[in-house]
C-alpha cells in the first residue's frame, strides 16, 4: 500500500496564486480522473485479487474501460462508460483450477449539465452476458438506475459513481442477479502532474443473506499524468484491503491495481 505523509508549510501570498503550469498540470490530472471533464478517456487496468478462499488463490483481470463523452445541445453531455473485463478466475475450493476469459460487459450512460463546479449526470447500467464461461458471468441480462455527481475544488477532485442493476431475463437455471455498485473517489493533484488517490469499488449483493452482502474496499494509491502533444497520458497504482468482507462468500482481501489511461480533449479530437 501506498502512503504519503508531510508537514504542511506556510505559502507566502506572493506564492499562492497557481501558475499556468500549475493550472495545466492539475487540467492533466482532472481529466481522466472526472468522467465530465468534456475528454475522450481510455484507461486500460490491470487487477490482481489476493487471498482468495482457503487455499489464498489469485485472481486477475485485464479492463477496457472507455468513457466517451458526446454533446447534447443546449449544454448538456451524454457520457458513455463501457467495462470490458477479461479474468483469470480460480476455482477456491481447489488449490489449482481455474478459468479464463471474457466477463459480462456493462455499459453505463449518464446525461447532464455543463458546469464547471459541480457536474451531475442521471442515467442506466446495463449489464449483458457476454461471459465465455459460466463461472466468469451471471448469465443474466441486467438493468437499473445509475448516476454520478463530481466536482474540482482547486486541486481535489471528488465524486461518486452508484448504480443498482437488477435481472430481468436470461439463463433461467442461473440465480438472480441484484447488486449495488458504488465507487466513489477523491484525488489530490501535487505537483507536475502527480497525484494521490482513492477510488474503490463498494458492492452490496442484495440476493445475499445477512452478513454475505457488503464488500468494501479502502486503500491509497500514487499516481502520475503527462503530456504527449494534445494527448493526457496517466499511470497509476493503487492498492485496497477488504475492510468489509461477506462472511463465506470468497472474496479478494488485498487488491493491487496497476492503471495506464489515455486521455484526449473533446475540443480537441477533430484537431
Amino acid at each position: 500500500m501506498i502512503a504519503l505523509a508531510g508537514r504542511l508549510v506556510p505559502v507566502p501570498a506572493a506564492r499562492a496564486q497557481s501558475t499556468p503550469a500549475q493550472d495545466a498540470a492539475r487540467e492533466s490530472v482532472q481529466a481522466i480522473k472526472n468522467p465530465f471533464a468534456r475528454a475522450y478517456v481510455f484507461p486500460v487496468i490491470s487487477d490482481t485479487g489476493r487471498g482468495m478462499g482457503p487455499y489464498h488463490r489469485t485472481q486477475q483481470t485485464f479492463t477496457l474501460q472507455p468513457l466517451i463523452p458526446l454533446p447534447l445541445g443546449h449544454n448538456w453531455d451524454l457520457i458513455t462508460q463501457t467495462v470490458i473485463p477479461v479474468s483469470s478466475q480460480p476455482d477456491v475450493a481447489l488449490p489449482n483450477w481455474r478459468r479464463s476469459g471474457l466477463n459480462d460487459i456493462t455499459v453505463n450512460v449518464f446525461a447532464g449539465p455543463e458546469n464547471d463546479k459541480v457536474q451531475w449526470g442521471i442515467g442506466a447500467s446495463l449489464q449483458i452476458p457476454s461471459a465465455t464461461n459460466a463461472a466468469l458471468g451471471a448469465g443474466k441480462w441486467c438493468a437499473g438506475p445509475a448516476g454520478a455527481v463530481f466536482a474540482d475544488i482547486g486541486g481535489w477532485t471528488v465524486g461518486t459513481v452508484v448504480s443498482n442493476v437488477k435481472s430481468f431475463t436470461g439463463d433461467a437455471s442461473r440465480p438472480e442477479v441484484n447488486f449495488l455498485s458504488l465507487q466513489y473517489q477523491i484525488t489530490h493533484n501535487f505537483w507536475r502532474g502527480w497525484y494521490m488517490t482513492s477510488s474503490p469499488t463498494a458492492i452490496a449483493d442484495w440476493t445475499g443473506a445477512h452478513g454475505d452482502r457488503w464488500l468494501v474496499p479502502v486503500g491509497l494509491g500514487l499516481g502520475n499524468v503527462f503530456r504527449i502533444g494534445r494527448h493526457h497520458v496517466g499511470g497509476e497504482f493503487t492498492a485496497y484491503y477488504s475492510l468489509v468482507h461477506p462472511e463465506t462468500q470468497p472474496y479478494a482481501k488485498w487488491l493491487f491495481s496497476l492503471q495506464v489511461t489515455f486521455a484526449k480533449s473533446r475540443q480537441n479530437a477533430t484537431d
